[in-house]
């Protein structure tokens, strides 16, 4: 049995696919996991308890994916590409943001922009730092083992 040869992706080209990779199924659950947790959870529990339900889920679901598109695209261990990576899809993920703002009236009412209720702000922001930090912490399983 031959050794399947991997070439680790250091291009730009590549980087930018497995930013995109990443960022584009996040942002998608966020919107279905966000609806859910504006129009049901927090109208019944709170949008502290309903934030704090779904930044798990969330958290959970971009280290798995993470983990999955470095190994799938053997995205080399370069600190200088990690962070290349980390930095496109997190802007990506804000950018996303900032035109679905712009572009829907927001679920919550007036209040959506109002910061007095500033405790789930903090974590939905937490979560999408620890989105951006996984590229950069991630393993990449060896590829050739026995």
């Amino acid at each position: 049995m031959t050794p399947r040869v991997h070439v680790l992706v250091s291009t730009t080209s590549g980087v930018i696919c497995a930013s995109f990779a990443y960022s584009v199924p996040i942002f998608a659950l966020g919107c279905a996991l966000g609806a859910i947790r504006v129009l049901i959870l927090a109208p019944l529990i709170g949008s502290l308890f309903a934030t704090l339900i779904e930044a798990p889920l969330m958290i959970t679901a971009s280290w798995q994916l993470c983990v999955r598109i470095i190994t799938a695209q053997a995205i080399s261990g370069h600190p200088a590409v990690r962070a290349t990576l980390s930095t496109l899809a997190l802007s990506e993920l804000f950018a996303a943001e900032a035109f679905l703002r712009f572009v829907l009236p927001p679920l919550s009412g007036p209040n959506q922009a109002n910061l007095g209720n500033f405790s789930p702000v903090v974590i939905g922001l937490a979560a999408q730092l620890l989105f951006g930090i996984f590229p950069m912490i991630c393993y990449r399983p060896k590829l050739n083992r026995p």
